[in-house]
């Protein structure tokens, strides 16, 4: 995809106006991969690499089954924690759009209460 922009809570949260969207949840996820992912990276842009030299790179293939299940428990697992993380390889963020939100409760805009007993 070549995709290498780079983003934070706040940059991330600023592409989507707070008027238009209902934030559900942010987060940082793979914070255990966190440190790995940062030393490969280092070393790669340390030793450049000749075009005939590239192959494709190691995320792009799939390790074997077992060790694919247990990343996989590990990177699902953690990136659904509701443990706000300061650091990580990805960043997921989950809106809904606010007509989106209200459609889904008509009563959204009226406060509620409830009497219980006298």
């Amino acid at each position: 995809m070549h995709h290498f922009r780079r983003y934070d809570c706040k940059v991330l949260l600023a592409l989507f106006p707070k008027e238009d969207w209902e934030v559900l949840h942010i987060n940082y996820t793979n914070s255990l991969a966190f440190l790995p992912a940062l030393i490969v990276r280092k070393w790669r842009s340390r030793k450049p690499i000749k075009p005939e030299e590239e192959q494709p790179r190691s995320e792009y293939r799939i390790p074997s089954r077992w060790l694919n299940g247990l990343l996989k428990w590990i990177f699902v697992t953690t990136s659904m924690w509701r443990i706000p993380m300061p650091f990580g390889v990805s960043l997921l963020l989950v809106v809904r759009r606010k007509e989106e939100a209200e459609a889904a409760n008509p009563y959204s805009s009226v406060v509620q209460g409830v009497n219980v007993g006298s």
